[in-house]
């Protein structure tokens, strides 16, 4: 029900958002009607990822989440996710394997809230610290345990920290 749900309003937001980013190239400057339109795509790309999370949860409950893995160096995909972010990180050059979209949408889901990422290797495994992070939902915690497993790696909690590991490249 989760993915058929999620398969419906696909097209109606992917609707919502091709039309914004139009009206968005005829405005020129006109910046309250920027303003809008900017805030109705943010909203449409966060209902976007929502509807990815439901299609992540039941392809976890049914066992056939399918990746899409490929090497990705970690300091250049911390640099895309912090570019306007002020959120301390720091990397040893470590690269994963991984799907990217997957593992993209897992940092975005802290990166919010983090006050740091300290990213390690460690014996074949990637080893990924947010600190003090607020506290995972429960949907959030189950969608992050399954794709990080799914991965063949580990997470877990301690205090208002997460950990996770990843296969390293």
């Amino acid at each position: 029900m989760l993915a058929a749900v999620s398969h419906d309003l696909r097209n109606p937001l992917g609707t919502i958002i091709l039309g914004s980013s139009l009206l968005l190239s005829q405005l020129g400057q006109e910046p309250r009607a920027r303003r809008a339109l900017e805030m109705i795509q943010r909203s449409a790309h966060r209902m976007e990822g929502l509807l990815e999370t439901l299609t992540d949860i039941s392809s976890l409950e049914s066992g056939q989440l399918e990746l899409q893995c490929e090497d990705i160096d970690v300091a250049e995909l911390l640099r895309e996710l912090l570019a306007d972010r002020t959120t301390a990180h720091e990397t040893d050059g470590a690269i994963v394997h991984c799907d990217r979209k997957r593992v993209t949408r897992l940092l975005q889901t802290f990166v919010d809230s983090a006050h740091a990422i300290h990213v390690s290797r460690n014996s074949g495994k990637v080893q990924f610290v947010i600190a003090e992070c607020v506290p995972l939902r429960t949907v959030e915690r189950y969608v992050a345990h399954g794709i990080v497993s799914a991965h063949g790696g580990d997470l877990w909690i301690e205090g208002s920290s997460v950990f996770f590991t990843l296969p390293e490249a």
